[in-house]
C-alpha cells in the first residue's frame, strides 16, 4: 500500500505552484517560473522518498496558465530533459503521481464554452504527465460535475463529452464520488458504462451516500472532541465516541471497494482511494487538520485487503503522511516478528515476500516525531507532554505514540499552557536577543499574561507572540524549533 498527499508539503520550502498575472504573462516569465516549480518538484520526490512516501499529486499549477489561452509556449519541449530526469526518478522509485483539476473543470456542463474549457484543461494534464513519460497507473482524478436540475441528462452529456478526449487522457482518467450530486453508486455506473475507474473518497460518501445497504448507524459524540474535531474514535476517552473511519461500517466498506475493484484494470494499476476525516468546524466536507490515527487503522483494516493506494486529504499533508506510513510499518514489521516467534519452520514465500518489502521502522523514529512535536503538546497541556515523553521513553511504541499525541492535539486552547510554552522557547533566545527584542517580548507577554479564561481570550495576542518566536527562530537560525511542528499546529 501507498500513501500520498497532495500538492503542497508543510515544513519544508519546496513549492511547485509559482506563477503570476495573467496580464504579465510572458515566455520569459512562464521559462522562470517553471522552471523553479519543476526543480522543487524533483525535491519533494526526494523528500517523500526518504520518508517512504510512495505516492504524490501534482499541483495543476504547475506550469502557470497551463491550459489558458494565452499559453502557447511549447514547455514540454523546452523542458524535455528536466521532465525526463523527473520521470525517470519517479519510475526508478515506484512512485505514483496522480493530479486533480479544479471545481471549474466540468465535463458534464451544459454550455459548450465551459466544456471546451474543460477538455482543454483535462489534455493539458494528461500532456504533463505524458511529458513525464509514466505510464497509465498515474492518473487524473475528476468529479461528474453538476447536476443541472437532471442528473439523467447530466450523466450523459458527461459520457457524451468524454468521447472528445483524447486516448490518452481516457486513459488517465478516474472518476470520484463528490460530497453533493454524485454518488458513489452514480460514479461506479458511469464508470463501468465508459470503461474507466472510480475512486472512493469516504468523507464525500459520509454526506452523500448511497447503494441500498445501510450505511450507517447511531452516533454517539464525545463532548471533549466537539469543539475541535467531534468524528474521533478515541482510545483514551472513557466516555463513547463515534464509530471508525467516519461512519462508515466495515461490512459496506468491503462492499463498496468490491465494486470498485472491478472498475480497475491491471494496466491501471492497484486500486486508488481517497481518505480524509472532517472538520466540523467548518463547511461540511471540509478536511481535517491531520489524521486521527486510530480512525485511519481502523479503515486501513478493511482496505489492506483490497491492495489499495490511499491519497490523504488533510490540511498538515505530508506530516500526516508520515504518521500513517510509520504506523502501517510499525504494524507489519509486528506482524512479522510476531511470525518469527510463533513459526519454528521455515517461513512461508507470502511472509518472506512482506519482509522484504517493508523497511523495519528505526527506534529513532519516534524520538525524531517528538521532537518535532513536542511543544506543540506543551502548549495544550503539561501533563499530557509528560505523559508524551513517557511513551516515547518507555513504549517506543510509535502507534501508541500518535494515538496519544492525536488526543492531545485536539485538546481545548489553554492560555495557561500556552504562556508556559512561550516562556520555555523564549529559552533559547533570552540569552542572544538584543534589547529591542527582549523589550518587544516583554510587551508582548504583558498583552497575554492577564488571559487565564477562555471568556477574555483574543487569539490575535496569542498569534503575534507565537510569530514572534518563530521570527527569532529564522534570524538566530534555531533549527531544533524551525524543523519543529510548534509553528505549524
Amino acid at each position: 500500500m501507498k500513501i500520498g498527499y497532495a500538492c503542497i508539503p508543510i515544513g519544508i520550502p519546496e513549492k511547485t505552484t509559482r506563477s503570476f498575472i495573467l496580464k504579465n504573462f510572458s515566455k520569459e516569465k512562464l521559462i522562470e517560473s517553471l522552471s523553479l516549480n519543476l526543480k522543487d518538484l524533483k525535491s519533494i520526490f526526494e523528500y517523500n522518498l526518504k520518508n517512504n512516501i510512495y505516492m504524490f499529486r501534482i499541483s495543476s499549477g504547475i506550469v502557470p496558465f497551463g491550459s489558458h489561452e494565452v499559453n502557447n509556449i511549447h514547455w514540454w519541449s523546452i523542458f524535455k530533459d528536466e521532465l525526463q530526469n523527473i520521470g525517470n526518478f519517479i519510475k526508478n522509485n515506484n512512485i505514483r503521481v496522480s493530479m486533480h483539476p479544479g471545481q471549474y473543470t466540468v465535463l458534464n456542463s451544459p454550455s459548450e464554452d465551459i466544456v471546451a474549457k474543460a477538455l482543454k484543461d483535462l489534455e493539458y494534464h494528461c500532456a504533463f504527465l505524458d511529458s513525464l513519460g509514466v505510464d497509465y497507473k498515474n492518473k487524473i482524478v475528476l468529479h461528474v460535475g453538476g447536476v443541472y436540475g437532471d442528473k439523467v441528462s447530466a450523466i450523459a452529456r458527461f459520457k457524451m463529452n468524454f468521447k472528445r478526449l483524447s486516448s490518452s487522457a481516457k486513459k488517465r482518467l478516474i472518476l470520484e464520488n463528490d460530497e453533493k450530486s454524485f454518488t458513489i453508486e452514480d460514479v461506479l455506473n458511469i464508470c463501468n458504462s465508459i470503461d474507466i475507474p472510480a475512486v472512493f473518497d469516504n468523507l464525500h460518501h459520509r454526506y452523500n451516500p448511497s447503494l441500498e445497504k445501510e450505511l450507517y448507524k447511531p452516533v454517539k459524540k464525545d463532548n471533549l472532541l466537539k469543539t475541535n474535531y467531534d468524528d474521533s474514535k478515541k482510545h483514551f476517552f472513557e466516555s463513547d465516541t463515534i464509530s471508525p473511519y467516519s461512519i462508515l461500517i466495515k461490512e459496506d466498506l468491503e462492499f463498496i471497494l468490491k465494486e470498485v475493484r472491478k472498475t480497475w484494470k491491471t494496466e491501471d494499476g492497484n486500486i486508488k482511494l481517497h481518505y480524509s476525516d472532517n472538520d466540523t468546524n467548518k463547511n461540511i466536507g471540509a478536511h481535517s487538520k491531520f489524521i486521527v490515527t486510530e480512525n485511519f487503522l481502523d479503515y486501513y483494516s478493511v482496505v489492506k485487503a483490497f491492495n489499495a493506494d490511499v491519497m490523504l486529504e488533510v490540511k498538515d499533508k505530508n506530516l500526516s503522511a508520515i504518521k500513517c506510513v510509520h504506523c502501517l510499518d510499525s504494524i507489519e514489521s509486528m506482524y512479522i516478528n510476531n511470525n518469527e516467534e510463533n513459526n519454528s519452520i521455515n517461513h512461508s514465500n507470502n511472509i518472506q515476500i512482506e519482509k522484504a518489502s517493508i523497511k523495519p521502522l528505526k527506534k529513532s523514529a519516534i524520538y525524531n516525531q517528538w521532537a518535532k512535536y513536542k511543544y506543540s503538546v506543551m502548549e495544550k497541556n503539561y501533563s499530557y507532554y509528560k505523559e508524551c515523553s513517557k511513551i516515547v521513553n518507555s513504549d517506543n511504541n510509535i502507534v501508541t505514540f500518535y494515538k496519544y499525541l492525536d488526543f492531545a492535539l485536539l485538546s481545548p486552547f489553554s492560555p495557561k499552557n500556552f504562556k508556559n510554552t512561550i516562556h520555555h522557547t523564549w529559552g533559547y533566545f533570552k540569552d542572544i536577543a538584543n534589547q529591542k527584542e527582549k523589550t518587544d517580548f516583554e510587551s508582548l507577554l504583558k498583552d497575554i499574561e492577564d488571559i487565564n479564561s477562555i471568556e477574555n481570550l483574543h487569539y490575535a495576542n496569542f498569534e503575534k507572540a507565537k510569530k514572534f518566536i518563530e521570527k527569532l527562530s529564522k534570524k538566530y537560525k534555531c533549527e531544533y524549533l524551525l524543523s519543529s511542528y510548534y509553528f505549524i499546529y
